[in-house]
């Protein structure tokens, strides 16, 4: 006892002639939306309105346009005489103007109203009015296999399951030596009983001349695209519309399988690649073989691909250089703390004086400032300060040492502007840096009274340190900054010298 196909989604029984796990109310649930026979872009001429065509075709009762393309336009109308629903496609008008053109219309039409296939729109008729060539064929009421790509891929066995009957339909025209030349998803109709049939048989080549690039450019083959090729062609085209089908993009010139970019089964890759080769001797030579292939992936077990394993990028696969940097920087940080609180401190006293020149003569008035300052830091003026003191004793050290000691500790510096001296003295010791800094003050006034007053007297020593903390601050961020570069560079260079290998 053998039992009808169900439906997957709906569980309900598959018509007989229709293709293997395609539910046609569910496929065209997806797609009502739309009901158009083409999706071409527009041709140049502006379609007359069906109004106007009345008086052109009297046989017929035109309802509605369809679509419009580069093929023409395509109107629903109602066949009076046998009261069934047509579709007609009126070609370009600037066609008809060519020469010899009506010739080939009527010959290239006779062919293809020979066509009789289940899978292939039917042409009822073809001729011209008033100027106006047209072909009267089959209306399918469906919609295209554009129009179920909108939301994305098909599942494999869908995609799988539409190929067959293309290709059936396909041979059956290459045997009559026709070739569609345009095969794509708006020319690949689904009826409401899930009915597959290839629309626009033929046309292309009809609109198009010997040395016309006929077709639509993202479905041509590469021999197409010269105006060259043949039924091959159209297999080329079917595997561009196969790989839009399963990953619901178009292939790119670096072909990445199916199988990568959208996980189905590994075999369909070597198919899929080998219709979509370059060279139309290394693809399949006839439809009938890619059937065959594809009604094979559709019964054999599916072999399921290994799962994609991505390339760890740089930052991913060498972490532990940057944990590492981050670890230093904290050291660093810590470090630079610890340098500002445990370095020795030093107290700066400031006395400041306020001097005058000696004499009224001008070339000494020039150079007061640097003879007082040269007075100040002099061995006399130290000694008598040390002496004054009592350092040597104090600091336990020699005359001479103590001498060179003061002149570490004393900075002297006239006030830019002003008729002020200003002498510092560092020390680690607050009190001594204030008792250095007043005795050389009153030391050097004893030497000028009439010329120098002692403006401000040092009162406290003033904490610093070697390298003041904002200093500090800013060269740990500095160094942290060289650090991140440094970081960086090291993890591009080690990506590069040890790339990654892909386990198989």
């Amino acid at each position: 006892m053998t039992t009808s196909p169900i439906c997957p989604e709906c569980q309900t029984a598959l018509p007989k002639d229709s293709p293997q796990a395609l539910c046609p109310a569910c496929l065209m649930r997806q797609a009502l939306a739309s009901r158009t026979i083409v999706g071409e872009t527009s041709v140049p001429f502006e379609p007359p309105h069906p109004e106007e065509l009345a008086e052109r075709f009297p046989q017929f009762e035109i309802t509605e346009c369809l679509g419009r393309g580069g093929m023409g336009v395509v109107y629903k109308a109602r066949q009076k005489s046998l009261d069934r629903w047509v579709a007609i496609k009126i070609l370009p008008p600037e066609r008809g103007g060519e020469e010899k053109f009506s010739e080939r219309f009527t010959r290239e039409a006779q062919t293809l109203a020979m066509l009789n296939h289940p899978n292939i729109v039917t042409v009822y008729d073809y001729g011209e009015a008033d100027g106006l060539y047209y072909i009267v064929m089959e209306f399918v009421d469906g919609v295209n296999l554009r129009d179920l790509l909108r939301d994305g891929k098909l599942e494999s066995k869908q995609a799988l399951a539409i190929v067959p009957p293309i290709c059936e339909a396909l041979q059956y025209a290459h045997d009559k030596g026709i070739v569609h030349r345009d095969i794509k998803p708006e020319n690949l109709l689904l009826d409401r009983e899930g009915r597959i049939k290839i629309a626009d048989f033929g046309i292309a080549s009809l609109v198009g001349s010997g040395s016309d690039q006929t077709g639509t450019p993202a479905y041509m083959a590469p021999e197409q695209a010269s105006g060259e090729g043949d039924h091959r062609a159209d297999i080329y085209a079917l595997g561009v519309v196969l790989y839009e089908m399963l990953t619901g993009e178009r292939p790119t010139k670096d072909l990445v399988a199916p199988s990568e970019r959208a996980g189905v089964d590994v075999r369909i890759d070597e198919m899929v690649q080998r219709a979509l080769d370059e060279q139309p001797d290394q693809r399949y030579q006839s439809a009938d073989e890619l059937r065959t292939v594809a009604e094979t992936m559709q019964t054999s077990p599916r072999v399921t691909p290994p799962p994609i394993k991505k390339k760890r990028g740089m930052f991913r696969r060498f972490w532990w250089v940057a944990l590492l940097s981050f670890f230093l920087g904290i050291l660093l940080i810590l470090l630079g703390v610890i340098y500002i609180r445990m370095a020795p401190r030093k107290f700066e006293a400031t006395t400041i004086i306020q001097v005058s020149p000696v004499t009224n003569s001008m070339s000494i008035k020039r150079n007061y400032m640097e003879n007082y300052i040269a007075t100040l830091t002099s061995r006399n003026l130290l000694t008598e300060v040390a002496t004054d003191l009592d350092l040597p004793q104090r600091w336990a050290l020699r005359e001479h040492e103590v001498i060179e000691r003061l002149n570490q500790l004393i900075m002297v510096n006239s006030l830019r502007g002003t008729d002020l001296l200003e002498i510092k003295v560092r020390h680690v010791n607050s009190d001594d840096g204030v008792e250095i800094a007043n005795t050389m003050a009153s030391r050097f006034q004893k030497k000028f009274p009439e010329n120098v007053v002692v403006h401000e007297k040092a009162r406290a020593g003033i904490a610093v340190f070697p390298m003041s903390g904002p200093v500090v601050f800013a060269q740990l961020i500095f160094i942290l900054i060289v650090l991140v570069v440094l970081t960086i560079l090291l993890i591009f260079f080690l990506h590069k010298i040890f790339p990654e290998k892909r386990k198989s």
